[in-house]
């Protein structure tokens, strides 16, 4: 009887041991499919404008003071997905994505930029915003995934030092270039509508920029001007139940 019972317990464990291996290898697998497709996207936005004929008129932005633009061809993209509304950036963290905006904020949550099901989704900005980035606040969501990717590293903000060496993200649009010079970053709860669209005055404007900056987890010398659009970056975060982490910046045309 015993000798029955611990060859059943060995079974079950067994099974337990190839059905934990099965979903492991089947999750590495999502996410490699994942991370693939989305470099395999970034050479071939940038491929297609350096290998522009002679003669031909290219969308390859000049050279600015500091850091290079970002190549994209918008174009070639929206041949994929039309709806693409800018590439959002920084050349020392591994965020380089395409930005969506889709009819609700459901859809690219589990699907990616070329519209194909996976978990780690997209890059996109919420569907009640103006798609040219000109709202009072622009909110801008992405995944936080295990292996880094989406927009994992904003949590980094949490640490006051991480701010200090990356004080910019960089976001460019088919007619636009962009810095996001930060300000702040905080916790706050996934429930409900967190973040405003356009502010009914100044004084509730500055009421939102003073909160965002009395929560924040690191100081920044800059705060954006009464006429500044502000970006808002969020990502889920585990300190609470529907925990998530803002940054928030404002856009400074380069």
């Amino acid at each position: 009887m015993k000798e029955n019972l611990w060859k059943l317990i060995i079974y079950m464990a067994l099974i337990g041991m190839l059905a934990f291996g099965y979903l492991y290898l089947r999750e590495m697998g999502i996410q490699k499919n994942s991370l693939d497709f989305y470099e395999n996207l970034r050479e071939a936005a940038q491929q297609k404008q350096e290998e522009t004929p002679s003669g031909v008129s290219s969308s390859v932005p000049e050279e600015s003071e500091g850091t290079e633009r970002r190549n994209v061809n918008f174009d070639q993209l929206s041949e994929i997905n039309s709806d693409i509304i800018g590439w959002i950036w920084a050349p020392d963290l591994p965020i380089d994505y395409p930005v969506v905006q889709g009819t609700d904020n459901s859809f690219y949550m589990n699907h990616m930029f070329n519209k194909e099901e996976n978990p780690s989704g997209s890059i996109f900005l919420s569907y009640d915003n103006s798609s040219d980035f000109s709202d009072d606040v622009s909110s801008i969501y992405g995944h936080h995934i295990k292996n880094n990717s989406m927009f994992t590293s904003l949590t980094g903000y949490k640490d006051p030092g991480f701010y200090r060496e990356h004080p910019v993200l960089y976001l460019e649009t088919k007619d636009h270039s962009y810095e996001i010079r930060l300000f702040a970053g905080y916790l706050l709860s996934g429930k409900g509508n967190p973040f405003p669209i356009n502010f009914k005055n100044g004084e509730d404007r500055q009421e939102f920029i003073y909160e965002c900056i009395g929560k924040s987890t690191f100081t920044s010398e800059t705060t954006p001007g009464e006429d500044d659009r502000i970006v808002i970056l969020c990502t889920c975060t585990y300190e609470f139940e529907d925990a998530r982490y803002a940054v928030a910046g404002y856009l400074v045309e380069r």
